[in-house]
């Protein structure tokens, strides 16, 4: 034990200097963007002699070469912006966050981005040697960087002393170069990776960098974990980091290990973007991806696309132009091929279209604004630029005013939006009916996307606000675009569709899922956002899980399951997403504003190669288990209906045509005013029960004197006038002539059918919203979900017993409206009475006639099964 003990002391002495470099190589690599503060004065015991490059032969100067800078020295760096070393003047007043790069940080970056290319091919090599290998091969204590003249190089050499990181353990190695070459050449030549582009102390093993790298892309950055379990595992193997004076380092490779990671995984994109290019200049056919040069100064990009690489030669340069568009670019090929890398397209919407993707916007992925940003280094792969995507949301401002001002022109009266057909009818080329615009007007209110102006992020506190993606119906990410705007604008949306639409041949068709598919669609018909050779391709639809929020006239039509061709997608994969991209939300909030699109578009990149990878197997199970299974329930429900494919088809048309149809749905102006009747029977109702109970107190404390008597009889005089104007304002809306089959039924029947109608609507939107909070009260229960506090669920219990007794008089109040309209109706008239609603609201929440809606017109016996066969 002893003996052990007396190892581990000469393993740390031996290796105290170069802890005191360590030391100083962080110093200088502290890129962060925040203005200096004051640091405790280095160790004057530590020696800082071998971090200094020397020359290698005896006598010879020390000049440096262009390009080489000397060490600072310990109290170089001290100063802060105005010259003042911040040491000697004690603790300065807190400074504002500087929000840009500074200059060393610029210049840092630079001198990055000027090595890069030097590191590919001898990076390349390594990888070539170590392939398959079972066993590294070790590195020499020594290492001297080859010189392109070779042994008769007479150039100046420099050495210097660098810490090497291994896996298990570390070791510093004397490297000597010449002014031919360079210092991280010639480490990567041996496998090591520089921590930075010049002066540098820190090197890590490739090897060690990969295991990082796919430790990141499997969970998050965890830069900080990382360094300090490296440095414990090299602790309890017997290496310490120490200065002179036997001190051990705190925490010594955080800092410069970000750094290697960051660079990195430059090097590995700038890799791959070399390899992507040899690949593109043999391929034969190509489409040229769209750059936000082309489209941001129109709605629509051209989708004519031209060949990029090499040119053909001239005997296949005929051929290339035919079958240009035959294929979809190469960047989606590679991404899905089970979605793009088909050569045939043009398929109806009916029969399941080209491809189904969807989209959808995040609002956590922020960041703050305080953070500021660094010097770009990152081409995303994923994301689209600033500039195109604000390109895209000035022509749609410009074609929302071009429309305005025609509509003012017409005298304030809303056009038909172009190539748009009577309500209730498909146009031509479409899938479908058409949704009322009143149904889609109630969508856009209950969603928060529905509405661009709608606040979801405090931007006076973030910059960036959240996310966007694009997905195929794999759930492998297309295309991303940054939020930086309050809300959930459409620029973003139409941005997405319009690249992925610059990607693919002019002939394919598109279904997009949207959370709010049915307002997006209303947008691009009354606005014209997509040119009509796009338009034409493409269809909207609701996700499946947002689509049960929608009016039921909307799901009709956008629901995912009732549109044909759109199969089992479901439109969802966006939150499968955002759940393996959770963990980066807290970590992208305080980095600076350019590496957090750096670390999401890796993370995009991640997901895309794992999706990607499970594709096979995915599909295996779906075709394999899934669909068969869903094929036995849709025909056990076939078979329990009693009716033949063509009879259910035709029930489900005519379902659809008497549902959608614009009779079925009052118009905007009566709505209104049926909601004026509606406040106005309300208040009556109180005022009648406030009038009987003053009547019944008076006659307990006066014993019903003439003079209280006179004015009850007065009160209950001019309620009863109001009465009359309730009825005269009924009168004044004209059902007739909106529901022609309505006339010749009593007047007093169809005014009581339509305060039930709206009655009922209110209450069930009011239930709904109930069941929700009680949903969330009970979010605790056996363990499913976190619980929200003692202090929160009392708060809610109580809001929620304030407005519990409002809602069991509007139930009660429909429930006589029901009564009436019993008593009221004549069999002759074929109009359905709305059944009775339970005032218990717990019997509510399980009572499926809540669902229901009033029939507000006259049900002629027919042979459509699905107005009374539940099976249906």
């Amino acid at each position: 034990m002893k003996s052990r003990m007396a190892e581990l002391e000469a393993a740390s002495q031996v290796r105290s200097t170069a802890g005191t470099e360590i030391r100083r190589e962080l110093d200088d690599q502290d890129l962060d963007i925040s203005p200096a503060v004051p640091q405790a004065s280095p160790d004057p015991k530590a020696s800082f002699s071998s971090a200094r490059e020397s020359p290698e032969q005896p006598g010879s100067s020390s000049h440096m070469p262009a390009g080489k800078e000397e060490m600072p020295l310990p109290f170089q760096n001290m100063a802060d912006d105005d010259g003042v070393s911040s040491a000697l003047i004690g603790s300065p007043p807190p400074k504002k966050r500087r929000t840009k790069a500074s200059r060393k940080a610029n210049k840092q970056y630079q001198r990055w981005m000027d090595l890069l290319p030097a590191l590919i091919g001898p990076y390349l090599r390594h990888i070539q040697q170590t392939y398959q290998a079972t066993a590294l091969p070790p590195v020499p204590d020594a290492i001297c960087g080859a010189c392109s003249h070779g042994p008769q190089c007479d150039h100046p050499k420099y050495a210097r002393t660098v810490l090497c990181l291994f896996m298990h353990h570390f070791q510093s190695v004397r490297v000597t170069w010449c002014q031919g070459t360079s210092l991280p050449i010639a480490l990567i030549e041996q496998g090591l990776f520089p921590s930075a582009p010049s002066q540098l102390h820190i090197a890590f093993s490739l090897e060690l960098l990969s295991f990082f790298r796919a430790l990141f892309t499997k969970s998050t950055d965890a830069v900080n974990s990382m360094a300090a379990a490296l440095n414990s595992h090299y602790r309890t193997r017997g290496f310490r980091l120490a200065h002179s004076d036997g001190e051990e380092v705190l925490d010594p490779f955080r800092k410069s290990m970000s750094n290697a990671l960051q660079w990195y995984e430059c090097v590995l994109r700038r890799v791959e973007e070399k390899v992507e290019a040899i690949i593109e200049a043999t391929e034969p056919f190509s489409i040229e991806p769209s750059t936000p040069e082309k489209s941001a100064s129109s709605v629509v990009p051209s989708s004519e696309s031209k060949p990029f690489g090499p040119p053909p030669p001239p005997n296949v340069r005929e051929s290339k132009e035919l079958t240009l568009q035959q294929t979809c670019a190469r960047f989606l090929r590679e991404l899905c091929p089970a979605c793009f890398a088909s050569a045939m397209f043009s398929r109806s919407f009916s029969s399941g279209c080209d491809f189904v993707v969807s989209l959808d916007g995040n609002f956590n992925h922020r960041h703050l604004a305080e953070r500021g940003d660094c010097p770009h280094f990152w081409k995303p792969k994923f994301f689209l630029s600033k500039e195109f995507v604000d390109g895209v949301g000035a022509a749609i401002d410009l074609a929302r005013n071009k429309s305005q001002k025609e509509e003012k022109k017409r005298g304030g009266k809303k056009g038909k939006p172009k190539g748009k057909e009577t309500e209730g009818q498909a146009p031509e080329g479409k899938v479908g009916d058409s949704v009322p615009d009143a149904a889609i007007d109630d969508c856009e209110k209950s969603h928060k996307a529905g509405s661009g102006s709608t606040v979801k992020t405090y931007m006076e506190l973030f910059d960036d606000a959240g996310v966007m993606a694009l997905i195929c119906r794999h759930d492998i990410p297309l295309v991303a675009a940054n939020i930086d705007t309050p809300g959930e604008q459409q620029k973003y949306a139409i941005a997405l569709i319009q690249h992925l639409f610059s990607l693919i041949p002019e002939n394919a068709t598109v279904t997009v899922l949207y959370d709010v598919g049915c307002v997006l669609n209303r947008s691009r018909e009354k606005y014209q956002l997509f040119s009509d050779s796009v338009s034409e391709r493409l269809v909207f639809a609701t996700s499946i899980m947002h689509s049960y929020a929608h009016q039921h006239e909307c799901q009709l039509v956008n629901n995912p399951r009732y549109r044909l061709g759109i199969g089992l997608s479901d439109g969802e994969g966006t939150e499968r997403i955002w759940s393996q991209m959770t963990s980066l939300v807290g970590i992208e909030r305080n980095l600076s504003r350019h590496r957090r699109i750096f670390m999401l578009d890796c993370r995009l990149s991640a997901i895309a190669e794992g999706s990607k990878e499970r594709l096979g197997t995915n599909l295996k199970k779906k075709l394999n288990e899934k669909i068969p299974g869903h094929e036995k329930t849709g025909r056990d429900a076939v078979e329990k209906s009693r009716k033949s494919d063509q009879d259910l088809k035709e029930l489900w048309d005519h379902q659809k045509r008497q549902q959608l149809s614009v009779r079925a749905h009052a118009p905007a102006r009566i709505k209104k005013e049926l909601e004026a009747v509606l406040t106005l029977q309300s208040e009556l109702d109180e005022i009648e029960k406030k009038l009987l109970s003053t009547r019944n107190l008076m006659n307990e404390l006066h014993g019903g004197s003439a003079i209280s008597e006179g004015f009850m009889d007065d009160l209950e005089a001019q309620q009863r006038q109001v009465v009359e104007k309730v009825e005269e304002l009924y009168a004044s809306l004209n059902v007739h002539e909106t529901f022609p089959e309505l006339k010749g039924i009593d007047a007093k029947f169809i005014t009581t059918l339509f305060l039930a109608r709206d009655l009922k609507m209110n209450i069930r939107k009011r239930a709904i919203s109930s069941f929700f909070e009680w949903d969330k009260l009970n979010q605790a229960k056996g363990g499913r979900e976190v619980a929200i506090g003692t202090k929160l669920h009392q708060y809610a219990r109580n809001a929620m017993s304030k407005r519990a007794p409002a809602l069991r008089r509007s139930i009660k109040r429909f429930n006589e409206l029901c009564e009436k309209l019993a008593s009221l109706k004549k069999a002759v008239w074929c109009i359905p009475v709305p059944a009775s609603l339970p005032e218990d609201l717990h019997d509510l929440q399980h009572n499926s006639t809540l669902m229901e809606d009033v029939w507000v017109s006259a049900a002629p016996v027919t042979t459509y099964s699905w107005l009374y066969d539940m099976d249906l």
